[in-house]
């Protein structure tokens, strides 16, 4: 465990319910039962995979160019707009969840 490791217990939530947005119900019970402590565990007990992940990233970034500069170049323009939508969807919705807390914390 990490020198300052704080104990596994859910935080609870210090934001009146009323500047809550409504959600569908299968995100509202899936937000409502979100414990993101075993997220927080699980990456304090295995810290080698952020390590494995920028080496490979590494890899990919200064290698795999040299390897593909002779190659023709691939149609991706669907693939980038379709990841591109993703990315907006999520950050629009990472944003009507957070922006809220964030106000509420700051003006008290």
């Amino acid at each position: 465990m990490w020198p300052f490791a704080k104990p596994s217990t859910p935080s609870p939530c210090l934001t009146p319910s009323w500047l809550y947005i409504p959600l569908p119900e299968p995100l509202r019970s899936w937000e409502e039962s979100f414990n993101g402590q075993v997220w927080i565990d699980g990456a304090r007990t295995h810290a080698e995979i952020p390590i494995f992940a920028v080496t490979v990233y590494l890899v990919v970034v200064f290698y795999v160019p040299q390897l593909l500069q002779d190659r023709p170049a691939f149609k991706l323009r669907g693939l980038f707009a379709a990841w591109n939508l993703l990315l907006s969807v999520f950050s629009i919705f990472g944003t009507i969840r957070t922006v809220p807390h964030l106000l509420y914390h700051l003006s008290n």
